[in-house]
């Protein structure tokens, strides 16, 4: 092998690793391994995907700068895409992550892929939407949906194209009570009520000590 490509741990592992990958590394990669019994070959390859890289399967990802939620509630952070090539895609798939492209899962179609934090907490709403229940302070962050869409190429042959949008920074923001209106109204009129109990306990108590003057003099 060249200095581009080098094995990760040989004998131990066989895996592949690609050194300062290129636009040209795009390919479907097969692992075969030759011993004294034969060779074994793998039944299929592994596509390899570069974000934006096939401008002729490019999609647009499109999502809004900022969105808020509050404390203890639910966030649900808008995502939707559009392709410009003219096949429809034969299968798409939406991941979320947290903090960059590259971070953490927020969402996975894997469960076991999201991260501990977000897990049995988020889902899809509107096939691409991203829904937060039990917000909590840590989840005030950027987030990215990232759309992978696979075409056919020449039957049987997919390829695959990921995007990702500019990232959405959610606000989390202390509860408000809806009803905070009603509450200060409450609020004003118990104060007025309060004020008129202790004038008319003082004006009372002035006609008492004027009357009880009258009567002394």
């Amino acid at each position: 092998m060249n200095g581009h490509f080098s094995m990760v741990d040989y004998p131990k592992d066989f895996s592949l690793r690609i050194h300062n990958v290129e636009k040209n590394d795009l390919d479907t990669y097969c692992c075969s391994v030759r011993t004294s019994e034969g060779e074994f070959k793998v039944k299929h390859g592994t596509e390899l995907v570069i974000e934006g890289s096939r401008d002729n399967l490019g999609s647009s990802v499109h999502q809004p700068q900022a969105s808020s939620a509050h404390l203890g509630g639910s966030a649900t952070i808008k995502c939707s895409y559009s392709t410009f090539n003219e096949r429809e895609p034969m299968e798409t798939t939406i991941y979320w992550t947290a903090g960059s492209p590259q971070g953490l899962f927020a969402f996975h179609p894997a469960q076991d892929m999201i991260d501990s934090t977000y897990r049995g907490r988020t889902k899809l709403t509107n096939n691409t939407d991203l829904q937060i229940t039990g917000v909590q302070v840590n989840d005030d962050t950027v987030y990215y949906c990232l759309v992978m869409l696979k075409f056919c190429v020449v039957n049987p042959i997919l390829r695959t194209n990921i995007n990702y949008g500019i990232g959405t920074r959610l606000r989390i923001r202390e509860f408000i009570s809806s009803q905070w209106p009603f509450y200060v109204i409450l609020a004003v009129r118990f104060t007025v009520f309060c004020i008129v109990i202790i004038c008319g306990i003082l004006g009372y108590r002035g006609i008492k000590r004027i009357t009880a003057v009258s009567k002394s003099g």
